[in-house]
């Protein structure tokens, strides 16, 4: 892996963000890139005494130099960090610096503080997951890096060209010796059997057929109690989802309790996106 993109308002959850990103960083032997992108909430030249855009830009990139030190202090100066700022909304400047350069992942934060907040503070991430096509790696509020030896990789088996989706997972796999669980939840017996050797089912074994693995299959009524029952009870260190509109996915992000979403737990998750 070439470089992480690690984006910061400079929260308490974005800055654990980073921290975690770093660790990562060294594990995978990449650059990481700080990236912060702030939006004037007026025109500058209309307000006296205001900053221009360029001395905002300055003081936000000090700030990130001043991030870049801290990060060094604690976790060595054994790989490269770049800083990067840009003026305008955060979405679409991710998006754009992801494009335009050999960006690999992205590692942003993710803050549960109750159902609605939930939605509204996780939407720069929650939009990042549908619309980049680089996998975006979301670490709740808090979280603290350790090796990741426990996949799981929650799926309907209906997603295509398998082998392609998940390259950067096998990598990821590789570099820390983890296995995967491919993790599959029905609501009836009837709905597991149709799901169960399809030619799907198939593509996953050739897609993960360098890496241990194994397929479970898993009945509840509520497709994200099943996910988060699992996660705990085999204690996942990360859950890998992928973010498609119109299924799966949607199932999940429009369940009336948000709080249960695996994602908003107490493990990182991995979204892979397969719409671009």
């Amino acid at each position: 892996m070439k470089s992480i993109l690690a984006p910061t308002d400079f929260s308490n959850c974005s800055i654990n963000a980073v921290h975690y990103a770093a660790d990562l960083a060294k594990q995978m032997n990449a650059k990481i890139i700080l990236f912060h992108a702030f939006h004037p909430p007026v025109m500058v030249s209309e307000i006296p005494d205001m900053y221009s855009i360029t001395e905002l830009k300055q003081i936000q990139l000090d700030t990130l130099n001043q991030l870049a030190a801290e990060l060094k202090v604690k976790h060595g100066t054994n790989f490269k960090i770049e800083c990067i700022c840009e003026s305008g909304f955060a979405v679409e400047e991710i998006q754009i610096f992801q494009e335009q350069n050999e960006i690999e992942l992205i590692v942003m934060g993710m803050k549960s503080v109750g159902q609605f907040t939930e939605r509204i503070i996780g939407s720069l991430t929650t939009t990042l997951m549908y619309k980049s096509s680089c996998p975006i790696l979301s670490i709740p509020e808090n979280y603290k890096f350790k090796p990741i030896k426990k996949i799981v990789l929650a799926t309907d088996f209906k997603d295509p060209n398998p082998p392609i989706i998940f390259l950067s997972l096998v990598n990821l796999i590789e570099v820390f010796g983890a296995h995967l669980y491919i993790l599959n939840v029905a609501k009836n017996v009837v709905e597991m059997i149709e799901t169960k050797n399809t030619v799907t089912e198939e593509k996953y074994r050739t897609a993960f057929q360098t890496i241990p693995h194994s397929t479970h299959y898993l009945k509840n009524d509520e497709v994200i109690e099943g996910i988060n029952h699992f996660v705990t009870i085999e204690k996942m260190d990360l859950v890998v989802m992928l973010p498609k509109k119109h299924s799966f996915w949607d199932k999940i992000l429009n369940e009336p309790n948000t709080k249960k979403i695996a994602f908003h737990a107490n493990v990182p998750v991995l979204a892979l996106n397969v719409n671009n």
